[in-house]
């Protein structure tokens, strides 16, 4: 990641790029598919994503790593950064995103946003209409 990614994970609040185009979740989606579009739509792979999103002093604060099966569930902190930057209000993400408001993480930073990833039947919910395949031929 370059060193001005890490100032901007570092900075607090994201101020989004001028000419970024809205990044709307599709009803039901996994939230790590949508930050993978995300990523996308900013030039970016999903970990270069997660790190500008939880980045706390400089240091990582995810638990897990994404596999294609899995799902992440973010904290607050992390979740009002992603609003910010796909432009979409709370209440439309968290109506859409089954996962949004899951779980909180835990890590053993005490503050700041903060991922985690989980690949268990019982923590990852069945892919319904919006599954990463039907995502990528909608968008």
């Amino acid at each position: 990641m370059s060193g001005e990614n890490r100032k901007l994970a570092a900075a607090g609040p994201i101020a989004p790029p001028g000419g970024v185009l809205r990044v709307g979740p599709l009803q039901g989606e996994m939230t790590q598919s949508f930050l993978i579009r995300l990523a996308a739509r900013y030039g970016m792979a999903l970990r270069d994503l997660l790190t500008v999103i939880v980045d706390v002093g400089g240091l990582p604060n995810v638990m897990g790593r994404a596999r294609p099966d899995s799902e992440v569930y973010l904290n607050q902190g992390a979740r009002d950064r992603v609003a910010q930057l796909c432009r979409v209000p709370q209440d439309h993400l968290l109506r859409a995103l089954p996962a949004w408001a899951q779980e909180e993480p835990r890590r053993r930073f005490a503050t700041g946003p903060a991922a985690q990833f989980h690949h268990t039947a019982e923590k990852v919910r069945r892919w319904g209409p919006a599954c990463p395949a039907c995502t990528a031929r909608r968008t």
